[in-house]
């Protein structure tokens, strides 16, 4: 089943596609020491939502996987000139939105079957 999601999911444009348990992760700990030593900068979002980043029963309540989709935004330009052009970036919101909603009905399809 892995094999079939992972594939799915490059074939939609994903980048990378990994799983994992729903389980409180054994980096827990170290997470919130750097949160706590303000690490996140202006991350803000990562402090506000800690408690749902070290325990994903509170936000998938029974859930026993997770698969986590990856989507690159890295540069299209090479060499050194190549980070000062924003507009070489790959755009990734409209893409990751659209492979989002395909892998969300692939899943519900496959849950069925």
């Amino acid at each position: 089943m892995k094999d079939a999601i992972r594939r799915r999911a490059l074939e939609l444009g994903f980048d990378a596609c990994r799983f994992t348990t729903a389980k409180t992760p054994e980096s827990a700990a170290q997470f919130q020491r750097w949160l706590a030593g303000g690490q996140h900068g202006e991350m803000e979002y990562l402090a506000r939502n800690a408690h749902k980043r070290v325990d994903p029963q509170q936000v998938l309540p029974g859930a026993r996987s997770i698969i986590s989709l990856a989507v690159s935004y890295a540069l299209q330009a090479q060499g050194p000139e190549a980070g000062r052009d924003a507009s070489a970036r790959r755009p990734y919101r409209p893409a990751l939105s659209r492979a989002t909603r395909a892998t969300r009905i692939t899943m519900t399809c496959w849950r069925s079957v």
